[in-house]
């Protein structure tokens, strides 16, 4: 029967009842939050043969901590403490058994973070220990695309490339999300390490470094878009730089370098410049080689490592002088080199192509020095 709800009492149908009222969530507090010692695995077979990630140990602690209005950002904590240990990455089958990547652990400490403010602080982030292994085998394949097709079909991954994949800071209901300006006190990134690897005639190839080491201080990122990001001290100490030689050049290295430092200085407060006190490269050799049929080991190792380019194919994307012009000019911190000085050799040039004999030239000492005025 159509009048039944008119005449249900239980049921109103008159413009003058009240409104429902909204619900809201309340705010949540959480006085003290302790995970500890978490630890996880992700466990595949990759063509028959067991293939792992994870890591051996996780420890949160969060004090202080208020959810509120997540629409209004309402997330502020007092302090926040995270400890990330044991992390690795297998490589898959076919590569060394050098893991992919290892860390040996990760920290992150800070005294108070409100996500509705317009800074977040942040005390420490350390890095230490990590090296990664980037390996192309006999077979062309390489090991990170690899992973990737193994655990992103290619049906999964056309799908996503037909999905709008840009991002929106304002979200349904029309409010802007704005990130606050990140503001670190230190950064440290200790002992890191990286290596390629390739097969080059059924021959291993290698290049990498031995040791990374960078402190960053005082670091405010602000809007991405704008590039706006500032630091007080920037220094870095890479060491064990070596390049090997393809193939048919000999076991000389093609580029080798001892050290790589950069000093910098922590200016007055009133000052926005980032001062490199000094940028030293020590120990710098290279041996470039011709060959009497015209080619040369930058030749060949270009060839093995990259092959044969495909020509890109026209693309319709809006010129690139439009571009800029609607892209707004980064916000880039002006930096001011005191010194850079260089120390090396031998450097050598070695040509058997253009004359009947051979050609060696070669610079066995190597000293430049620049100072700016301001230093």
């Amino acid at each position: 029967d159509d009048n039944d709800d008119a005449s249900d009492p239980a049921v109103s149908t008159t413009a003058d009842d009240p409104p429902v009222p909204a619900f809201e969530l309340p705010t949540l507090v959480v006085d003290n939050l302790q995970l500890t010692s978490v630890t996880a695995r992700v466990l595949d077979t990759n063509e028959g043969q067991p293939w792992r990630a994870g890591f051996d140990g996780l420890d949160i602690q969060v004090t202080g901590a208020e959810v509120g209005d997540l629409a209004e950002q309402a997330i502020a904590l007092a302090s926040l403490d995270l400890d990330l240990k044991g992390i690795t990455i297998d490589q898959p089958p076919g590569f060394s058994e050098t893991p992919l990547l290892s860390m040996g652990s990760f920290k992150l400490a800070s005294q108070g973070i409100d996500l509705g403010a317009s800074r977040a602080s942040i005390s420490d982030v350390i890095l230490d220990g990590l090296a990664i292994s980037v390996e192309r085998n006999a077979s062309d394949e390489v090991n990170l695309l690899n992973l990737k097709e193994a655990w992103l079909p290619a049906s999964v991954e056309a799908s996503g490339d037909k999905q709008d994949s840009s991002v929106s800071t304002t979200d349904a209901s029309g409010s802007g999300f704005e990130l606050p300006t990140v503001v670190v006190d230190n950064i440290e990134l200790k002992s890191i390490s990286a290596q390629l690897l390739a097969s080059i005639e059924n021959q291993l190839w290698r290049a990498g470094f031995d040791g990374l080491d960078i402190r960053v201080t005082g670091v405010e990122a602000g809007d991405p878009t704008e590039q706006a990001v500032s630091m007080a001290t920037f220094d870095l100490d890479l060491k064990g730089i070596a390049v090997d030689q393809p193939p048919g050049f000999g076991t000389e290295k093609l580029f080798s370098l001892e050290q790589f430092t950069i000093i910098s200085e922590k200016p007055d407060k009133t000052s926005k410049e980032l001062v490199i006190k000094q940028v030293s490269l020590t120990g710098l050799t290279s041996y470039v080689a011709m060959h009497a049929d015209g080619v040369s080991n930058l030749h060949v190792l270009n060839k093995a490592l990259l092959g044969k380019r495909e020509e890109p194919e026209a693309s319709t994307a809006e010129p690139t002088s439009d571009r800029k012009a609607s892209s707004p000019a980064p916000d880039l911190q002006p930096v001011l080199f005191e010194q850079i000085t260089l120390d090396g050799g031998p450097v050598t040039y070695r040509d058997e192509y253009f004359a009947e004999e051979t050609l060696v030239a070669a610079l066995d000492n190597i000293c430049l020095l620049y100072t700016s005025d301001a230093a």
